[in-house]
């Protein structure tokens, strides 16, 4: 991390700031904060529609394409379901 991305704000409470977005991953927006000023990087957007773009501007499929999006779904509904009920889920069940 460059010095350029450090900024330290600190609000004694929040009116005035309902409308004022800090960074997704900070708990409060009030008392000492370390926001991350280029905060839409770190969440991976960027390069999502940067691939995004390409797929379409070079007729590719994008990198991660349906099939993957299909396999994140089906194992984090599996965690979920596994959690409930206090058993392993064999995924070709789901």
């Amino acid at each position: 991390m460059t010095m350029s991305n450090l900024m330290e704000t600190y609000f004694l409470d929040e009116d005035g700031l309902q409308d004022v977005y800090l960074s997704e991953m900070l708990p409060a927006k009030t008392g000492w904060n370390r926001p991350f000023l280029e905060d839409e990087i770190i969440r991976g957007y960027t390069d999502e529609m940067r691939d995004f773009m390409e797929a379409i501007a070079f007729d590719r499929e994008p990198k991660s394409g349906f099939e993957l999006a299909f396999d994140t779904a089906r194992i984090i509904y599996a965690a979920y379901l596994s959690a409930e009920i206090g058993k392993k889920i064999e995924l070709d069940t789901i």
